[in-house]
């Protein structure tokens, strides 16, 4: 697994750049990646900061 830390500003759309974030995900992953989605490993919400797990079948190296 690959983690990815993003940082959200203003952090009061934290919320909602997740469901962005899986629809991305999808959409650069292609069909393999249809029923996937990416797992929060952390939320923090004061820093407005995600930290995202990504598996590594999707991801080239």
């Amino acid at each position: 697994m690959r983690y990815v830390v993003i940082d959200v500003y203003p952090r009061e759309f934290l919320d909602d750049v997740i469901p962005e974030l899986n629809a991305w995900f999808r959409l650069f992953a292609g069909k393999d990646a249809i029923n996937t989605e990416l797992k929060v490993i952390t939320k923090h919400e004061s820093k407005g900061r995600l930290i995202i797990q990504v598996p590594i079948t999707y991801l080239s190296t």
